[in-house]
C-alpha cells in the first residue's frame, strides 16, 4: 500500500529574494492622468510574487503587472508584510493596491477587486513528515476541525470560505501567526504546531527554495479539498472605479 507521505511534491528551484521595486524593474508606466501611481503592494512568496534579475514577477505578479501596463495605470511595487497591506487598504488613506488576494464577504465591504488575475491549485497540508497525528485523516475538513490537530494560520488571512468555515467550526482554536510561510514551516518543524493550509504551488516553492530540509516534510493532499481560490487585485476605495474597470478590461485571465 503507497504511504501517505508519497503525496509529498518537492520539485528543485532557485532561491529568491524580494525587494522593494519600481514597476516591473523599468520605467514607470503611465498614463492614466485620473490617478497618481498607485502603490502596488506585495510579500515576496515563490511562486506567486518573488524579486528576480530586478524584476518583481511571478504567477500572480506577472499578469498583475501585465494588466497595469496594458491599462496604462502608474504603479510603484513596494513589499509589504501580509497583515500591514490588509490594513493599507482597510484604513484607505492612499492609492494602494494588493498582488493577487483572496476575496471574501467581508473584505468587499472595505475594497474593491478587479477580475480574477489568476486561480490557485487545491489547498492542502504541509506538515512534519512522521506526525502520527495526520495518519488517520483522510478529509481536509475533518483534519481542519480535529481539536487534536495544532493548526498554524496567518492573522488577517483568508483560506478561502469553505476552509474559513472549518477553521471558526474548530472547539479549540487555531496558533495564529503574523508571519510568513518560511517561518511557519520552521515551526512545524520544531514540532511548534502540526500544520498549517498552504496551495499545492506554493507549497512546491516554500519546500524548494527554504533552509530547511525538504525530507523533514510533507505536503498531504486531500480528495475532499475545495477547488483553489481565485486570486484578484485588491484596491483601497481611494483608488477610482474607473481606474479597476481600466485594469478588469487589460486581465487576460482565463479559469482552468
Amino acid at each position: 500500500m503507497q504511504s501517505w507521505f508519497s503525496r509529498c511534491s518537492i520539485p528543485l528551484a532557485a532561491a529568491l529574494v524580494g525587494a522593494t521595486l519600481a514597476a516591473g524593474g523599468g520605467p514607470a508606466w503611465a498614463q492614466d492622468v485620473s490617478t497618481e501611481a498607485i502603490t502596488l503592494h506585495y510579500n515576496s512568496r515563490v511562486p506567486y510574487d518573488y524579486l528576480k534579475d530586478g524584476v518583481v514577477k511571478g504567477l500572480v505578479a506577472t499578469p498583475v503587472a501585465q494588466a497595469f501596463k496594458q491599462a496604462g495605470v502608474e504603479f510603484t511595487w513596494v513589499e509589504t508584510p501580509v497583515a500591514r497591506q490588509f490594513n493599507v487598504v482597510k484604513r484607505n488613506l492612499g492609492l494602494d493596491c494588493l498582488a493577487g488576494r483572496f476575496k471574501n464577504d467581508d473584505r468587499a465591504l472595505w475594497a474593491r477587486f478587479s477580475r480574477p488575475v489568476y486561480r490557485d491549485r487545491p489547498q492542502g497540508l504541509l506538515v512534519r513528515r512522521g506526525n502520527e497525528k495526520l495518519r488517520d485523516f483522510i478529509s481536509i475538513h475533518a483534519a481542519v476541525r480535529s481539536p487534536d490537530l495544532t493548526l498554524l494560520v496567518k492573522a488577517s488571512y483568508s483560506y478561502g470560505p469553505v476552509l474559513d468555515a472549518a477553521i471558526r467550526e474548530r472547539t479549540v482554536p487555531p496558533i495564529t501567526t503574523y508571519d510568513e510561510s518560511a517561518d511557519m514551516l520552521r515551526q512545524i518543524q520544531r514540532g511548534m504546531a502540526d500544520a498549517f493550509i498552504i496551495a499545492a504551488e506554493e507549497a512546491d516553492g516554500l519546500l524548494a527554495n527554504g533552509t530547511a530540509p525538504t525530507q523533514d516534510f510533507a505536503f498531504l493532499s486531500y480528495p475532499d479539498a475545495p477547488a483553489g481560490e481565485l486570486r484578484y487585485i485588491m484596491c483601497s476605495h481611494k483608488v477610482p472605479q474607473s481606474v479597476m474597470d481600466k485594469l478588469g478590461a487589460a486581465i487576460t485571465f482565463k479559469d482552468r
